[in-house]
């Protein structure tokens, strides 16, 4: 089934390649609740994300610990 262009990936992408034309990385981390049932599904959902260029974390804690790692390693830099 094609799911919809959803006007929040749609956004993602722009500003992505906003920050990409300026010479900057945006890096966008992310956690997806949801089931199969969900219209659309859990799968489609993490799909449209990652086809975006967002990095998927497994909970909503990975995703601060993943925020936390990226933060750190931009200090270094």
């Amino acid at each position: 089934m094609k799911i919809r262009s959803v006007p929040t990936i749609e956004a993602i992408k722009e500003a992505k390649a906003i920050a990409a034309a300026e010479g900057r990385e945006l890096i966008i981390l992310a956690y997806v609740l949801g089931t199969d049932l969900d219209t659309p599904s859990l799968e489609q959902q993490s799909q449209m994300l990652l086809d975006a260029g967002v990095i998927l974390a497994s909970s909503s804690t990975n995703t601060g610990l993943l925020a936390r790692e990226f933060i750190c390693k931009g200090e270094e830099a």
